[in-house]
């Protein structure tokens, strides 16, 4: 830690007396509940309240009920602003806890002291307001800001300095950080400059089942979380002929949540838990493609297996299953040319099926790290005829990469979805 940084805390933290009795005027009094990570004769363990918890719990906005119903525990937020709508006396009346996101700029420059003090303000005035609240969990300071290689050392006395100061004013619940994946030297650096950390988080997709090798052939020793898990990525695809990259279908999606889901559990030494990703609705890539729910809501396949693992019941309704869309040709048509996509799609209780089709341009961008995407334009006067087994398009008049989605209903809150990539040239 630099001077500036000890001026900065001791600053901080001397006018602790005043933002404790702001904090209690702010809130609802409450007690906390203590949460704290001990060492086992196995290995680590999450107590809270002075009872072993295991996380069993979901990241993103999407229903706080619907988790709880799912059998899920906990929820993961990625920044104060997502606790300002109640989210926390929600959870707490569902019986949930939150792991308290604290959001850290990725373009901070740590050669700035206003940055940084403004920085350090925020997470302060954040710890102080919700550390009474009973339904906090964990602070995780940040969320992949340690970029690629993680060899940033200005990042980790950063993170060393918040979690310090969080601690001392908070002294009842853990502090974690999270990483994306595990490249480079970020987990023996974190190790090394960390020591206020007491979890690592790791967000990782195609890669999550063997993040327990992996974690440990990196030097991992601290107990970790992993935070977000979920579908391969885009970035973990190789592009089409087309070039572009094929999204999954929704079982295949499913299914990679289960490995990865059963690969964490299996780890009881080093594991606290894990949150599946992401529990709503979002646009990156395609509007379908981490989304565990669809836009109006609709659950699809990844809820219902993460419902059976959590709750150890199966769900009341399954999900429709897509087993393939296609076009005829490989997806390369002309300007203006008519488009047949064909569709083979089943309901596993025999439920009718509705189906609706979009046309949509493809994203020309596939942003990470949880930037906001806009939705591409889709184009509805396209769509010539419909059925539950296809459908029939007139190609756009703008050359350049598409995607024609099916959405599958059973008219029961539940749903499939699969797209197909649509190359259109002169």
């Amino acid at each position: 830690m630099n001077g500036f940084s000890h001026w900065m805390a001791a600053v901080l933290l001397g006018s602790v007396t005043t933002a404790a009795l702001w904090s209690c005027a702010s809130v609802e009094a409450r007690e906390p509940v203590a949460v704290k990570v001990a060492r086992t004769a196995d290995g680590w363990s999450l107590y809270r309240a002075g009872e072993p918890y295991y996380i069993d719990g979901a990241a993103g906005p999407g229903s706080i009920e619907a988790l709880a119903n799912a059998g899920g525990n906990s929820l993961r937020v990625w920044g104060f602003d997502q606790l300002e709508d109640g989210r926390l006396d929600e959870a707490h009346r569902h019986g949930l806890t939150v792991a308290a996101g604290i959001w850290l700029r990725h373009d901070l420059d740590y050669g700035d002291p206003e940055q940084v003090a403004e920085q350090v303000q925020l997470v302060l005035d954040g710890v102080r307001e919700y550390k009474h609240h009973p339904a906090v969990l964990l602070w995780g300071v940040g969320n992949e800001m340690e970029g690629v290689l993680g060899d940033d050392p200005a990042v980790w006395r950063h993170v060393e300095m918040l979690a310090g100061m969080i601690k001392k004013e908070d002294p009842l619940h853990p502090t974690m950080t999270v990483l994306a994946e595990l490249g480079g030297e970020k987990v023996r650096n974190l190790h090394r400059h960390c020591p206020s950390i007491d979890i690592v988080g790791i967000n990782s997709y195609g890669g999550a089942a063997s993040v327990p090798r992996r974690y440990r052939e990196s030097g991992g020793t601290k107990p970790y979380v992993l935070t977000e898990f979920g579908p391969r990525g885009p970035w973990e695809l190789p592009r089409n002929e087309l070039g572009t990259v094929v999204e999954e279908l929704g079982h295949v999606k499913a299914a990679t949540y289960e490995e990865s889901h059963l690969a964490i559990k299996a780890d009881r030494s080093l594991c606290l838990g894990s949150y599946a990703f992401m529990w709503g609705h979002k646009q990156e890539a395609t509007p379908t493609w981490f989304g565990m729910f669809l836009a109006d809501g609709r659950k699809t396949a990844a809820v219902d297996v993460m419902t059976r693992h959590w709750s150890a019941r199966p769900p009341k309704n399954l999900c429709p299953r897509i087993d393939s869309l296609s076009l005829p040709g490989g997806g390369r048509v002309k300007v203006g040319s008519t488009i047949e996509a064909k569709l083979r799609a089943h309901d596993p209780e025999g439920q009718p099926l509705n189906v609706a089709w979009v046309l949509m341009e493809d994203a020309k961008r596939h942003l990470t790290a949880g930037y906001f995407q806009e939705t591409p334009p889709s184009f509805e006067e396209n769509l010539l005829e419909s059925t539950a087994e296809g459908a029939t398009f007139r190609a756009p008049a703008v050359p350049g990469l598409y995607r024609i989605f099916a959405y599958v209903g059973d008219g029961q809150r539940a749903a499939d979805v699969a797209n197909v990539a649509l190359l259109v040239v002169e």
